[in-house]
């Protein structure tokens, strides 16, 4: 038997001095034939069929039957997924949410892609991806499979950036200088970070009073300042 998704071609060896041939489907007769092939095109992926081909003799008798059983392979894939999108995102981690592929059978479970690499199959349209860096860049996609191993193509793609979840070191050497009644200069040594400080918070008393981009800071005119 030659098999595909949408048909089952039987064929067999033919036999002198017979004029027909009778194809049975699951013990009901689906074909009367003078060749030594039929096509059933009534059938469903994944179903099982047995079939049976008797010679019909010029006497009308029938020979004994020959027997085969056919299952019909799936071999159409899903849908892609689609709608990849974020639905929420931390310093190491990411969670990702899609819309269901369909299929003409069903769906198994769907195919975690990152950066070109499978990182997890899961049977919901949902993923959490906890191994991430911190600002880090990463591109994913999803693929969905079929109960049959069939393996959709690739959702549209999406580019992810994780958050900056690594704080600056503390700035060290603080130091104050009277510049006059009202007038204080601090300065300070400059703190490190993974990306880049930007600023930096100047607190007195609980309260914060000021920002500077550099790693010193003037206290405005007519302030008070208590010794």
């Amino acid at each position: 038997a030659s098999l595909v998704q949408d048909k089952v071609v039987l064929t067999w060896d033919a036999q002198p001095i017979v004029s027909q041939y009778k194809v049975y489907k699951d013990s009901e007769l689906l074909s009367q034939v003078s060749s030594n092939t039929v096509t059933d095109v009534q059938v469903s992926a994944t179903q099982t069929y047995n079939y049976t081909v008797t010679a019909v003799w010029p006497n009308g008798r029938e020979s004994r039957p020959a027997v085969l059983s056919v299952t019909v392979p799936d071999t159409q894939a899903p849908t892609p997924p689609t709608k990849l999108s974020v639905q929420a995102i931390a310093p190491t981690s990411v969670t990702l949410v899609w819309t269901g592929a369909s299929d003409n059978i069903a769906i198994k479970n769907y195919q975690v892609w990152r950066d070109g690499v499978q990182i997890a199959e899961t049977s919901d349209a949902g993923f959490v991806d906890n191994t991430l860096s911190s600002t880090g860049k990463y591109l994913y996609s999803v693929k969905a499979v079929d109960t049959s191993n069939n393996v959709s193509l690739a959702s549209a793609g999406l580019s992810v950036t994780t958050k900056d979840g690594i704080g600056p070191t503390v700035p060290t050497g603080l130091q104050a200088a009277v510049l006059n009644p009202t007038q204080i200069a601090l300065t300070w040594d400059s703190a490190t970070d993974n990306v880049g400080v930007a600023q930096y918070r100047i607190v007195r008393n609980g309260t914060q009073i000021g920002i500077s981009k550099q790693t010193s800071f003037t206290l405005p005119l007519f302030t008070e300042v208590k010794t």
